[in-house]
């Protein structure tokens, strides 16, 4: 009996890590088609620490074949940061360091007071706040009236959600593209930054999904992708983009639209709730003169996102 048990033990640990390495392997993926892929490329730093739990557990068991097989798979996970569009935080003097804060603040939150002092706390020059109801706005209005500059989607009225865009810097020109009735949108702007034409985005795209809609996000992403690619200006993209950088979509939105993605520091922002599956999904991205100065995670704001905040220098 003890033995049957011990088999029937052995197999399913043999199981679980046979589908641990093809999940660690997803992340090494380019196919762009498997949602399963996407979904599962996402875990990285799981994947990496239930390795080493192995790991350690084999060895102590004196499975040393599978202790390795587990430490191996740690290192593959591990490797995985080292994100190829990477660029490293730039040096530069105060008076040219562009502040923003994205949030994604959940289309259920009723309680922002969190979101107010964090963004009292940080004083950011541009904000792009996601998934605000018409409720919010009132509750928001403090903030609304610190920033001389500030767009309210006008559908948000018809829909129920949509985004908020405050600026201390002149917008020359915007246009919001509503994605999705759940309110996914993107917005684009053309700002005057102390004298310099800067282009920024702020974007909610389409969630994780393994149903249908996961065509329709891969048209999303490539199509940003191609347009971003266009762009001559200083550019800068923040927002939710439900996909952390492991992700092959991800990938191939760096790869068209050549954004650079700053020095890894893993600041995962979702699930706030649920910290065991924590992962990145909320990014800050420039192009052509634009640097990341800073990229920290901003404070428990009662959503399922934490926010970010960046620094970024223009040259």
């Amino acid at each position: 009996m003890l033995k049957d048990a011990k088999t029937k033990r052995d197999f399913i640990l043999a199981v679980f890590l046979i589908l641990l390495t093809l999940f660690s392997l997803s992340a090494y993926s380019n196919n762009i088609e498997s949602v399963f892929v996407d979904i599962f490329s996402h875990f990285v730093v799981q994947y990496a620490v239930i390795s080493f739990v192995l790991s350690v557990h084999f060895l102590l068991k004196k499975k040393r074949l599978l202790s390795l097989i587990s430490l191996l798979l740690f290192f593959i996970n591990i490797f995985n940061f080292n994100f190829s569009s990477k660029v490293a935080y730039a040096s530069m003097e105060d008076n040219k360091i562009v502040s923003i804060y994205s949030a994604n603040i959940h289309k259920d939150n009723r309680w922002l007071s969190r979101l107010i002092k964090d963004i009292n706390n940080k004083r950011p020059d541009i904000i792009l706040l996601l998934e605000v109801r018409p409720r919010h706005v009132d509750k928001l209005r403090y903030i609304l009236g610190k920033y001389k500059y500030k767009i309210i989607d006008p559908k948000m009225y018809k829909t129920g959600i949509g985004l908020i865009f405050l600026s201390k810097y002149p917008v020359k020109s915007f246009n919001i593209t509503n994605i999705s009735e759940s309110g996914n949108g993107i917005i684009r702007s053309v700002l005057d930054v102390k004298g310099k034409q800067v282009v920024y985005y702020g974007v909610h795209l389409p969630r994780i999904s393994m149903d249908r809609s996961f065509k329709f996000k891969q048209r999303i992403f490539i199509k940003l992708a191609s347009i971003i690619a266009e762009e001559s200006l200083p550019l800068i993209v923040t927002g939710d983009f439900n996909s952390t950088p492991y992700s092959p979509i991800f990938k191939k939105l760096i790869d068209i639209s050549k954004l650079k993605y700053p020095d890894y520091e893993w600041n995962p922002t979702w699930p706030s709730f649920f910290p065991p599956l924590w992962i990145p999904i909320d990014h800050v991205l420039v192009k052509h003169d634009a640097q990341i100065h800073e990229l920290t995670k901003g404070g428990f704001i009662f959503s399922d996102h934490f926010p970010i905040f960046a620094k970024i220098s223009l040259s």
